[in-house]
């Protein structure tokens, strides 16, 4: 059976209004620039003297979700994976829930840094840690004995990355790999997938911030690039037919079409 596996990056969501990690779209202003990442997204700045600020952080990301919708990109993706049934694998960095919102069950994405509408949780020093989708909520950390966003950290451990690998380590000359709006700054998925083009998988890149050198990378290995946006590539004829053909099976991947 062929497959098709999408990686989503920031740029599949930063068209519907989600600030990326370093630039918030509606002033311009670096996210940072309020919130150091050192501070808000490091386990050990959490456990020191951080904790409060990095739950006033992601209460305040919690609470823009509400206020955007699934983009064009995000719906083709749905579409996909509703009317090739068990063929479509998703795999995202981002810890929003549009994918979900456009028609993705939560369970059939592979969240490999977490989510960002779940919490976890102990009310008293010696209960169990619990997990729960608060949804929208902004949360005050003291109502708990302990609490943190289900979001992966720096210096944490990636419990999805197992499966990641494992997704990754299947691909064979019957699957045709997505990978959108990924800047493979924390994860560099070329290590990952440049292994699965020489054993015959099809990759197509989709990001407007490729450089040069990289572009040069992935002609000479034989992957598509589409250098625009999420919505514009997942709106382009090409790419549509491209993906439609390779799981109904009718023509192998060859040249990207305008």
């Amino acid at each position: 059976m062929r497959r098709l596996l999408i990686i989503s990056g920031a740029g599949l969501s930063v068209e519907s209004g989600i600030r990326a990690f370093r630039t918030d779209t509606d002033s311009g202003k670096a996210l940072w620039d309020e919130y150091d990442l050192e501070e808000v997204c490091n386990i050990h700045a959490f456990r020191g003297n951080f904790y409060h600020k990095t739950h006033m952080f992601y209460n305040k990301r919690r609470a823009e979700l509400p206020t955007v919708h699934p983009n064009a990109a995000h719906l083709r993706v749905a579409e996909w994976y509703k009317r090739y049934p068990g063929q479509v694998i998703n795999m995202t960095t981002n810890v929003d829930d549009l994918l979900e919102r456009a028609g993705v069950p939560k369970e059939d994405t592979l969240y490999i840094h977490g989510y960002l509408k779940e919490i976890r949780y102990q009310m008293h020093e010696d209960s169990e840690e619990e997990l729960v989708d608060i949804g929208y909520a902004q949360i005050d950390p003291d109502d708990y004995y302990w609490c943190k966003p289900n979001v992966v950290f720096f210096g944490e451990n990636a419990p999805a990355y197992g499966a990641m690998y494992d997704t990754l380590e299947s691909l064979t000359n019957q699957d045709l790999v997505i990978v959108v709006g990924c800047s493979n700054t924390v994860i560099n998925f070329n290590w990952e997938l440049f292994p699965a083009v020489m054993r015959g998988t099809k990759v197509v890149v989709v990001n407007p911030a490729i450089r040069y050198d990289e572009q040069m990378m992935y002609e000479n290995a034989g992957v598509l690039v589409y250098r625009t946006g999420a919505v514009d590539a997942f709106n382009n004829p090409g790419l549509i037919k491209i993906v439609e053909n390779h799981l109904e099976g009718k023509t192998p991947l060859q040249s990207k079409e305008k």
